[in-house]
């Protein structure tokens, strides 16, 4: 994910809860609100690509960290649930009116 910004990174979301994939995510807003550096992905400063390209050098070269952190990603979006997003959204929604 290199973006400059993100919102709601979805494909971000959806790649970290299949596990099959590491992450590697800019440091633009949204994104880092999910992944942590070498914990759940990769991160780089917003457009260093050569940072970028030694992120990607070391997932090619690290069969274990690749496996490790894909499975990683996966328990740490597993908590981002439509039930648990619902009940956000119902409490900022109706939270004022009840």
């Amino acid at each position: 994910l290199p973006s400059r910004y993100e919102g709601t990174p979805n494909a971000l979301l959806e790649s970290m809860s299949y596990g099959c994939a590491p992450i590697i995510s800019s440091t633009c807003e949204g994104g880092l609100e999910f992944v942590s550096d070498g914990q759940s992905g990769l991160v780089f400063e917003v457009d260093n690509i050569d940072e970028l390209a030694l992120k990607i050098k070391s997932l090619i070269k690290n069969t274990e960290l690749r496996q490790e952190l894909g499975e990683t990603a996966k328990k740490s979006v597993s908590k981002i649930n439509s039930d648990h997003i619902f009940s956000k959204w119902e409490n900022t929604i109706f939270g004022e009116l009840a």
